[in-house]
């Protein structure tokens, strides 16, 4: 890494390494939010209401949701690619309709890779009562993995501009009755959070990663401190070609492009300290960790 801040670790079946900071100043409980309602700026937000079920066999919604009344972004918002945060262009907007259309199947398509989502969302190393925020949530896979870790005392905002996506993630909430979830429809370069976070996910979101507004917004309004995990494929190394031409095929569909796929995390650096990088699957995939600075 360039930064004198940052370390690397590398090891093709470790999970990455917590950094000894200490714990994050609480800060402000966040309020609840019941029912559809408007806030301030370029999105829309939603709580989920009821009690939290007690069993957690499947976390797969029964049926995908009818989205077309749901949230929406505000007019002259611009929109991009499935799940990140950049302008508008005809590379992003067909991005976003691949998500859309693929939303339905988007959980089958990708159960297999659970076990790395654990592991990025492992590498958070949430408590009971912190607040995360799920940031490009898609269909909602990762929210389950964040109930375990923060229980019905904490809270998750989910931030995604795929209706259809965000719809399917809605649906496994409520299916599930957990009221500690809050959704928010929009982009994450405009997307506002309603209240203070103590950590923040960024599981395979690779348009996020290299969109500078989209981690300049997000990682400004977090807590001084605060946790942060990314995660998802990268380029593995050069003369692994049968990998990468894998590597390829896979998330091709799923991003605008593979500008930075070498070090995906890379523009976290002048936001974060204390960056630590795991790689996994030979070097295909990695976890990324660091606190907020302030």
């Amino acid at each position: 890494m360039r930064s004198s801040t940052s370390a690397v670790a590398v090891r093709a079946d470790a999970v990455a390494t917590r950094p000894s900071s200490g714990r994050v100043q609480r800060g402000t409980r966040p309020r609840r939010v019941d029912g559809p309602h408007q806030v301030d700026g370029p999105h829309q937000v939603e709580g989920v209401r009821g009690r939290q079920a007690v069993t957690r066999k499947d976390h797969r919604p029964k049926a995908a949701p009818d989205v077309a009344s749901g949230t929406s972004v505000a007019s002259g918002t611009s929109v991009a690619s499935g799940t990140s945060g950049a302008s508008g262009t005809s590379g992003a907007s067909g991005t976003l309709e691949a998500y859309a259309a693929e939303a339905a199947n988007y959980d089958q398509r990708t159960d297999q890779f659970m076990i790395f989502r654990r592991r990025i969302v492992d590498a958070l190393d949430l408590r009971p009562g912190d607040v995360v925020a799920d940031v490009g949530c898609g269909t909602g896979l990762c929210i389950p993995l964040l109930q375990d870790r923060v229980g019905v005392e904490g809270a998750i905002i989910a931030i995604d501009e795929s209706a259809e996506m965000l719809g399917i993630a809605r649906a496994r909430a409520e299916q599930f009755r957990w009221s500690n979830v809050t959704f928010i429809h929009a982009p994450a370069a405009g997307a506002e959070l309603p209240f203070a976070v103590d950590a923040a996910l960024f599981c395979a979101v690779h348009d996020i990663m290299r969109c500078p507004k989209s981690i300049g917004n997000i990682l400004s309004q977090l807590k001084p401190g605060a946790k942060i995990a990314s995660g998802g494929g990268k380029w593995a190394a050069p003369w692994l070609t049968l990998l990468n031409s894998y590597v390829a095929a896979l998330h091709g569909p799923c991003v605008r492009s593979f500008e930075g796929f070498d070090s995906p995390w890379s523009l976290l650096t002048p936001h974060v300290r204390d960056l630590r990088i795991t790689e996994m699957a030979f070097g295909s995939g990695y976890v990324a960790t660091a606190r907020a600075a302030g």
